[in-house]
């Protein structure tokens, strides 16, 4: 490889980013200061006849910005009847110029890129199509990026524009206005140049390629640029294709597996002539239909493909690179990998033994089984084709579900990039990741592990950067949010390698395995066996998930909104969050578990909340929209050692939508630097209503034990101070009841009755009836409310609060409907029972000031509602 070896981009140009970071995280790229022009470009153009378009491009090239000196074009004509020479010909004195011909058989475009690219005399190149007019900067914009790295695949963007009355003589002196005809101005304003097909939600969701994997669909072979040994190495644009649509997203897939960033540019623009796309839109899809068996044979993502049992692929969804080679063991290995319940794999095996020989020429037949020539473990994990590699030692036994396992894991959890599993060694399970880590080391001197499935992209950044295979695959483990199966999927014959290797080592069937088999046997249905699976997993480790399942009954025809946010744990404010929204998203099916099309995060205060942050990345995907409806913001003053605001703002600018519970909240976003618009919509259980008589003289006070944390550090203090309150208001001839929102807030209760000498207050559990809680709150004058959403409740059935500070989240929503001067922090409670006085002696005034400030954010949350029905095609 021609790049050194390296840990990140530091600063100098050029530096290649192999491992710069997870993911595609090219974003320290853009706070390199513009280089000065060095590297030749090349404009690679496919041509079919239509010359009066490609006359009108080329003209378009006359006046880039990019120095000319340092620009070629190189047009592949793909046997065209029609004079390309003639029409390229005028602006031979003006432009270095290429025309190379290739024999007409059928639709050949991705032939004529690869024959303009390989006679390309050029560092980059830019692939435009023949009828996409250039921006001036198109060629500038492109050059920048690999300026500043070699490993770049960069997407520009495409808009319409009818050319029918521009003159080539005006296109090359460049006073054709293309950007006011197309934007309606000069300038380039973000929002105008953003894709408007598929590529910009592509492109929002995933942070301009940032993170995902699933930057390779927004290749469009239209407007992208990428170094030319890189597209040399990767193979070109694949010349199986015979028809329209699909070569630029499988060159796509092979330039993200083997480790390129995908970056995204807006601003580098082609123009495409519309007044002749002679195709219409139908015969493109058509041909896109006739090409999806070809696409998925070449692609293994699951966007593309489903999983079929049995079925052999071009390009397997898992490489078993098997790692030492045991000679003696190949057949036996072999047949147990044949018996695995996955089937998409291949296995590789190391040449250089008469038995890898003979395997090899007995299995010719079989394209899954490879032997490759290789004298290191580099060159066979090169050689793997799958999206996933699966190394393994050749002197252990896969038990028939470890594939299945593996590779289903990490489908699920698209954003880690590892995932290992237990390990059986004679009747011992070894199930923690640091017993099979201890056996890694014991069985490998090279640090490579027994086992491991690992995304091929990351195999191929480590290994490019020149880490040897053992310090790649510490790389990984360490930046790729690993994921450790307890079970164990694996037999070793001792705890490191014997001297009988070699000898037989039957398969092991894990406890999980033959139950599922017994299962199967008895005729029960599939459904039996996912519950064997999730019986399986609840009894042997806990979920990593802190939302435990609710799902209600499935609703024909609705998308399906999965809802993030602490439900099923007794918690008044969160259930009432969740029905609340429930309703509110009338037009979708709302559920706490399992994937959805929506990922809604909707609950309390759950923004820098890191363990939020971990679980929406493991959820996500680009085919998700994601948004925000009225989740609040934890405050970096209170929690100063929860500062997640840099992979926060990578989030939320990916939401279709951003509604947050109150000012303060919308300020801290702000402060960070979201770009995504952000509104306060209020705290979504506003939109929760209930009626009850008015008992005048009626207070309800809700305490919250927070175990220390809260503003002053000491619950005991405020108990003691709401104990008083409660005294003094029965000794004043009011009715006061408590309620607890939790059942964390009995003991405080208690505690507080006890100190003012009234055990026998009214008490009701509002965890466990939240209509109870909702008619006593629209029964009392007044609330005192520490749980923050026994003031929200409050607000919302039109009854005055008095909001104890404990936390900043509380003053976030005061704030939001205006109750601000009727809160006291827990640290300064002086002063707690004048403003509880002056709200019953104000409250007429009060309701009046509440209710319309409430109806305006129950207003705002359906027409949030609203929008993102329309995003999602409700």
């Amino acid at each position: 490889k021609s790049c050194a070896k390296t840990v990140g981009v530091v600063g100098t140009l050029t530096q290649p980013m192999w491992l710069h970071a997870p993911e595609h995280d090219y974003s320290s790229l853009s706070a390199l200061p513009p280089p000065a022009p060095t590297l030749r470009v090349a404009l690679c153009m496919p041509v079919y006849n239509r010359v009066d378009l490609l006359s009108r491009t080329v003209a378009a090239l006359v006046p880039q910005t990019y120095p000319i000196e340092l620009m070629q074009v190189v047009i592949g004509d793909d046997g065209s009847d029609e004079d390309v020479e003639g029409a390229v010909a005028a602006f031979r004195d003006r432009l270095d110029i290429r025309v190379l011909r290739r024999k007409r058989d059928g639709y050949g475009a991705g032939q004529a890129r690869n024959l303009a690219a390989r006679h390309a005399e050029a560092d980059v190149l830019v692939f435009i199509d023949a009828d996409c007019l250039p921006d001036p900067d198109l060629v500038a914009n492109h050059a920048d990026w690999h300026h500043k790295a070699e490993n770049l695949v960069v997407i520009g963007s495409r808009h319409g524009l009818d050319t029918t009355d521009l003159r080539p003589d005006d296109l090359a002196a460049g006073t054709a206005g293309l950007r006011k005809l197309a934007f309606g101005t000069d300038s380039l304003d973000p929002a105008a140049v953003r894709q408007t097909d598929h590529r910009g939600v592509l492109h929002r969701r995933t942070s301009d390629q940032r993170f995902g994997d699933e930057g390779f669909r927004s290749l469009v072979s239209s407007n992208f640029s990428i170094r030319r040994d890189r597209f040399l190495e990767v193979g070109g644009f694949d010349e199986s294709f015979h028809r329209w649509g699909g070569e630029d997203v499988e060159l796509g897939w092979r330039c993200q597996a083997e480790g390129l960033f995908t970056v995204t540019e807006d601003s580098a623009i082609v123009f495409h002539q519309l007044q002749e796309d002679d195709w219409e839109e139908s015969g493109r899809e058509q041909s896109k239909e006739l090409n999806a068996g070809v696409i998925q044979n070449k692609i293994p993502h699951s966007f593309y493909r489903k999983y079929r049992p049995d079925h052999i692929w071009e390009v397997p969804k898992a490489s078993v690179v098997v790692w030492p080679t045991i000679p003696a063991r190949i057949d036996e290995l072999s047949g147990q990998l044949r018996r695995q319940s996955y089937t998409d794999w291949e296995m590789i095996l190391q040449a250089g033994s008469p038995e890898a020989t003979l395997f090899a020429e007995t299995n010719s037949h079989d394209p899954r089984f490879r032997v490759v020539e290789t004298h290191d473990r580099a060159g066979l994990l090169q050689a793997a084709r799958g999206e996933y590699v699966a190394l393994i030692h050749g002197d252990v036994a896969p038990e028939p579900r470890l594939l299945a396992a593996t590779v289903r894991r990490l489908e699920n959890q698209r954003r880690s990039n590892l995932a290992t599993c237990g390990y059986l060694v004679g009747d011992a399970m070894y199930r923690t990741p640091e017993d099979v880590a201890d056996l890694d080391s014991h069985w490998s001197d090279s640090g490579l592990p027994v086992f491991s499935l690992v995304r091929r992209r990351e195999w191929a950044k480590a290994l490019h950067a020149l880490l040897s295979a053992g310090d790649a695959y510490g790389w990984i483990r360490t930046n790729g949010r690993p994921i450790h199966l307890t079970e164990a999927h694996l037999a070793l014959r001792s705890i490191r390698p014997g001297p009988d290797v070699g000898e037989p080592l039957p398969a092991f069937i894990s406890p999980t395995t033959r139950l599922r088999a017994e299962v199967a046997a008895a005729g029960l249905r599939p459904a039996a066996l996912k519950a064997v699976a999730r019986y399986v997993k609840r009894r042997r480790a806990p979920s990593p998930s802190p939302h435990q399942p609710l799902p209600p009954p499935p609703r024909e025809g609705k998308p399906v909104v999965r809802y993030v946010g602490w439900t099923g744990h007794d918690n008044m404010g969160d259930e009432a969050l969740l029905e609340a929204i429930t309703g509110a998203l009338d037009w979708a099916e709302v559920r706490t578990a399992k994937r959805g099309d929506l990922l809604l995060l909707g609950g309390g205060t759950l923004i820098n909340r890191g363990s939020y942050l971990d679980w929406l990345e493991e959820q996500d995907s680009p085919r998700l929209e994601r948004a925000v409806f009225g989740t609040g913001v934890a405050n970096p003053d209170f929690w100063r050692d929860r500062d997640e605001s840099r992979r926060w703002v990578d989030w939320l600018d990916t939401c279709a939508y951003v509604g947050v519970r109150g000012p303060l909240s919308a300020g801290i976003l702000s402060d960070w630097g979201v770009a995504n618009d952000v509104e306060v919509v209020g705290d979504a259980a506003l939109l929760l209503d209930a009626t009850a008589p008015r008992r005048e003289g009626r207070v309800v006070i809700a305490p919250c034990r927070t175990r220390g944390e809260l503003w002053g550090g000491d619950d005991k203090k405020v108990f003691g101070r709401l104990a008083d309150l409660a005294a003094d208001l029965g000794r004043g001839g009011h009715e006061v009841h408590m309620l607890a929102a939790h059942p964390d807030d009995d003991g405080p209760i208690i505690e507080i009755t006890r100190r003012a000498d009234r055990p026998d207050l009214p008490y009701l559990a509002g965890y466990a009836d939240l209509e109870a809680a909702l008619e006593l709150f629209a029964s009392a004058d007044v609330v005192v409310a520490e749980r923050l959403h026994a003031a929200v409740l409050a607000a919302a059935v039109g009854t005055p609060f008095v909001a104890l500070e404990y936390r900043p989240k509380v003053r976030d929503f005061a704030a939001s409907v205006g109750f601000e001067e009727y809160t006291v922090r827990t640290d300064d409670l002086d002063g707690l029972e004048e403003r509880v006085r002056a709200a019953i002696a104000d409250r007429k005034n009060l309701v009046a000031q509440l209710e319309p400030r409430v109806a305006e954010y129950r207003d705002r949350l359906r027409k949030a509602s609203s929008r993102l029905a329309e995003v999602m095609g409700a």
